[in-house]
């Protein structure tokens, strides 16, 4: 007689790169009603870790069997969740149409999953509306886990994000008069600045400011760039060797995601994270 013990149904992992280990906790899985009814009556355990969770069924029989054996009783053929938003800036951060209006949806049954690859990773898409209130919903279905676990591998579902990459501004606001001949940006990554250009602020003072022009930076939860603000008094290879640029402003600011902006430009939708500097 085999003796109950517990296995693993599916796995769920979320990551996203705006993060230094590339670990997301900032969507939680809610279960649907059916699936909590279908929690209750097979008494299914929910684990949680810091990839994401994982589904348990104390059985006797294999997991392919249990599931098959739920679908035959219940007539269910899939688990689903709401994924609520624990981080208010998490639509900020994240790589997301910017006029996204319904929700984040996955599904383990769209046609371009990997499902012969391990894990399987699930595709994102948008629904033209919002259903509910949740930030999300996964749907993952019996058959899509069976064949993974047919194959000999365990039904592990990714669900990958990728950091807002935006256009940097940096205004320089010169306060104390220095004498600026030359001001540039510099870093050591091959990203580059726009010289300068004049402008009045909002609130009416004047500034300079540089943009990372075409280039569009990822968002980060760390600084990734160093960036000075320098002063040169030449373009000229053999002036900059005996007179180097003198720094102003050593290590400029990285952006806040709760800042980014929105503006169209020349028919262009662009995100911008501005950054203000004081010298």
């Amino acid at each position: 007689m085999k003796k109950k013990a517990f296995k693993e149904l599916f796995k769920v992992q979320f990551f996203h790169n705006y993060f230094e280990e590339n670990s997301c906790t900032c969507l939680t899985p809610i279960p649907s009603e059916s699936t909590k009814n279908i929690a209750k009556r097979f008494g299914l355990k929910l684990a949680n870790d810091l990839s994401g969770f994982s589904y348990f069924a104390y059985t006797d029989t294999s997991a392919t069997d249990f599931l098959t054996y739920t679908y035959q009783t219940t007539r269910t053929s899939y688990f689903d969740f709401y994924l609520e938003n624990t981080d208010s800036n998490f639509p900020i951060y994240t790589e997301l149409p910017i006029n996204r209006k319904g929700q984040l949806q996955f599904n383990s049954a769209v046609h371009a999953n990997s499902k012969t690859k391990y894990p399987v990773v699930l595709r994102l898409t948008l629904s033209e509306k919002r259903e509910s209130m949740s930030m999300g919903y996964l749907r993952l279905y019996f058959k899509d886990i069976i064949d993974q676990l047919e194959n000999g591998n365990r039904a592990v579902f990714d669900i990958r994000f990728q950091a807002r990459a935006t256009q940097w501004r940096y205004y320089i606001v010169n306060q104390s008069k220095l004498s600026l001949e030359r001001p540039e940006i510099r870093g050591k990554s091959a990203i580059y600045f726009s010289d300068p250009e004049s402008i009045r602020l909002a609130n009416g003072q004047k500034a300079i400011v540089f943009t990372s022009g075409d280039t569009r930076i990822p968002l980060s939860n760390i600084p990734k760039y160093k960036f000075s603000l320098v002063n040169s008094k030449s373009t000229s290879d053999a002036v900059k060797k005996t007179n180097p640029a003198k720094t102003i402003f050593k290590g400029l600011p990285n952006p806040d995601p709760g800042r980014i902006q929105f503006t169209r430009e020349k028919g262009e939708e662009i995100v911008y994270s501005p950054m203000y500097v004081y010298i």
